[in-house]
């Protein structure tokens, strides 16, 4: 299998099991948001979180 060459690669992985709904709704949003493949939106969905927890964490720090 041939990796493509980039300044990032992704080296690490996360083995995941969905059941057959949540693969389901997977490969639908997929399609829904024009993404590459499942694995894409899978990662979109955790930056968006990571992304959504970190900005909730520092305005809790702000808060103090």
């Amino acid at each position: 299998m041939a990796w493509p060459t980039t300044d990032d690669p992704r080296t690490q992985f996360v083995t995941v099991r969905f059941t057959v709904d949540e693969e389901s709704d997977i490969q639908w949003a997929a399609g829904v948001l024009n993404m590459k493949d499942r694995s894409a939106l899978v990662r979109e969905a955790v930056d968006r979180l990571v992304a959504s927890e970190r900005k909730r964490a520092k305005k809790q720090r702000g808060a103090r």
